[in-house]
């Protein structure tokens, strides 16, 4: 055999190997914290920081990956082509602000992913430290937050980042952090507002200035909640012929933790900080169930079910940490990583969109 033709078999199974490898990249993501959870360095800060950059790599140095990817990638493209206030205005501001900087700094789109991937882990993490069995959490996050959302979103993403950071750090007194964080996040999608409702709703009691308070919220909420469905559809079907087809599972994904909930209230009322935020949650989740089979706009309830999404990862390590034995709880661990294992095999296996994710490609020259 000559030489060309040796090297031309070498390049192929090079190639072939590159494609298997990236397609550990999901399932590395649900390993790494599996193991940290059973392992005794769940506590160390370098392991955190170890898996933020991780976290933040995978998603920022992903090519090709998402339903949206030649989208974003046009954003990026066209953010360079005008100045900086021209480009606030093509879409949500703080997103194109960020390609028009990733881009006069000579980072396009990688810049633009490599921040988005940070801004969630540190949201991610912000909200799994609060949580009783942190990194329980976390791969809770994986399937779909993590895989889904933020390397299929990324505006999305970055703004159920900066939620997730605001709900870590709801509770009386701090109401004003939450208010500028959620801001934040509406400022990479404004379908983030659907979580000031959250102030309301961890009150112990509702009265009428509250009610009061609350009013331009919800008129504020369910007009950017409108607009952002209309986008959505006509972007699904007359641009990609396609809608949210995985409402309904997302939303029973929040359900089922809530029902588990059902038969320990009383407990979770002695472990959780924000017990009545999450059982107004649990509640909504519930409600999301039959509308998910009724409505014609999949799309809104997508989006509720989105930012109800943290009840996931807060339920299930509380309910977890309930259990009275060790034993008992290493099980229903153990269950849980199996439950989120199999969430993302059934996805990246049988879900309509899956192709758009697979296989997994890092950016050409991370290979060189």
């Amino acid at each position: 055999m000559e030489c060309a033709d040796v090297s031309v078999l070498a390049w192929a199974g090079w190639g072939k190997n590159k494609q298997v490898l990236a397609m550990l990249a999901y399932w590395l993501l649900l390993l790494i914290p599996s193991l940290i959870l059973f392992s005794n360095y769940g506590n160390d800060r370098k392991v955190w920081a170890m898996v933020i950059v991780f976290g933040m790599l995978i998603i920022g140095l992903r090519f090709e990956v998402g339903a949206d990817w030649g989208a974003y990638l046009r954003y990026s493209y066209v953010a360079e082509m005008y100045s900086f206030t021209e480009a606030l205005q093509l879409n949500d501001p703080a997103y194109m602000a960020l390609n028009w900087l990733s881009g006069y700094l000579g980072f396009g789109i990688i810049g633009v992913n490599l921040t988005c991937g940070l801004l969630f882990m540190i949201g991610l993490m912000a909200f799994a430290r609060q949580q009783p069995i942190p990194w329980l959490a976390v791969v809770v996050a994986v399937p779909y937050l993590l895989c889904v959302v933020v390397m299929g979103y990324s505006r999305q993403g970055v703004a159920l980042g900066f939620v997730l950071f605001a709900l870590s750090v709801l509770r009386p007194g701090n109401e004003v952090r939450f208010i500028l964080l959620v801001l934040a996040g509406a400022l990479f999608h404004k379908s983030a507002v659907v979580a000031f409702l959250f102030l309301f709703l961890i009150q112990e009691r509702i009265l009428w200035w509250h009610l009061l308070i609350a009013l331009p919220f919800v008129g504020m909420i369910g007009y950017v909640v409108a607009v952002d469905a209309l986008e959505a559809q006509w972007h699904d079907y007359v641009t990609n012929e396609m809608s949210s087809s995985g409402a309904l599972i997302r939303v029973i994904m929040n359900a089922v933790p809530a029902i588990v909930g059902i038969g320990y209230i009383s407990q979770l009322k002695s472990i959780s900080h924000n017990y009545r935020l999450l059982w107004w949650m649990g509640l909504i989740s519930l409600g999301l169930v039959p509308l998910a089979f009724t409505t014609q706009s999949t799309t809104v309830v997508d989006r509720l079910a989105l930012y109800l999404s943290p009840i996931q990862l807060a339920l299930w390590p509380q309910l977890v940490a309930l259990q009275k034995t060790t034993f008992i709880r290493a099980v229903w661990a153990i269950g849980v990583v199996l439950y989120s294992a199999s969430v993302l095999y059934v996805w990246m296996n049988y879900a309509d969109h899956a192709f758009a994710w697979l296989p997994y490609q890092f950016y050409p020259w991370v290979w060189y």
